[in-house]
C-alpha cells in the first residue's frame, strides 16, 4: 500500500514537474504540456488529478507573471474543460480517441482564450470583425499548439504501453543456392 501511493505520489511529482518545465525551457508558443497532463491527470488520477496540471501552471505563472486575472481566469477555465475531456480516455483509447480529444480540447483552450482577449481588451474592435481578427491572429499558435497538444498527448498515453513489447531481433539465415 505505501509503495503505491509512493509510486502515485512519485508521478505526480513527475507530471507537475514536466508542466513547469515545458512551460519554462524555450518552447514553441504555446506548445507545452499544460494540456496533455490535464488529459492524462483526469484519467489517471480521477477528479483529484485536476491538482496536477494546476499546480504546474500556477507556479510557473508565479515565476513568468500574473497578468489581467480575468484572462487569467480563462486560461485556467480552459484547462479545467480540457482536464474533464481526460474521463473519456485511458491508456487503452484508440489513438484516434486520444488525437480527438486532445484536438477537441485545444481547439476549446483556442476559441475561449481568444474570445475572451477580444472581449476584455482594448486590442481589437468589439465587432464581429475584430472577433475575426482575434481569432486570426491566434490562428499560429493554435497550430503550434495543437502540434505539441497532440504529441505530448500520445506520449503520455501510448509510450507505457509501447514500453510493454519487447523488441525481437530479426534472425536471418543464409542459404546456399545451388
Amino acid at each position: 500500500m505505501k509503495k503505491e501511493i509512493f509510486a502515485r505520489l512519485a508521478e505526480a511529482t513527475a507530471l507537475i514537474s514536466a508542466v513547469a518545465l515545458s512551460r519554462l525551457i524555450p518552447h514553441l508558443p504555446n506548445a507545452t504540456l499544460v494540456s496533455p497532463v490535464a488529459l492524462y491527470a483526469r484519467s489517471r488520477f480521477g477528479p483529484i488529478g485536476i491538482m496536477i496540471p494546476f499546480l504546474g501552471l500556477f507556479a510557473t505563472d508565479l515565476i513568468l507573471g500574473l497578468y489581467n486575472v480575468r484572462l487569467l481566469a480563462s486560461v485556467y477555465a480552459s484547462f479545467a474543460l480540457v482536464f474533464l475531456l481526460g474521463r473519456f480516455l485511458t491508456h487503452e483509447s484508440s489513438i484516434i480517441r486520444i488525437t480527438s480529444a486532445s484536438v477537441f480540447g485545444t481547439t476549446l483552450f483556442f476559441l475561449i482564450t481568444n474570445t475572451a482577449v477580444w472581449a476584455l481588451s482594448a486590442w481589437y474592435p468589439h465587432t464581429l470583425t475584430g472577433l475575426l481578427a482575434c481569432l486570426a491572429a491566434g490562428l499560429p499558435f493554435y497550430g503550434y499548439m495543437l502540434l505539441g497538444d497532440c504529441v505530448g498527448t500520445l506520449a503520455l498515453f501510448k509510450a507505457p504501453v509501447l514500453a510493454c513489447f519487447r523488441i525481437r531481433p530479426i534472425r536471418m539465415t543464409i542459404v546456399p543456392t545451388r
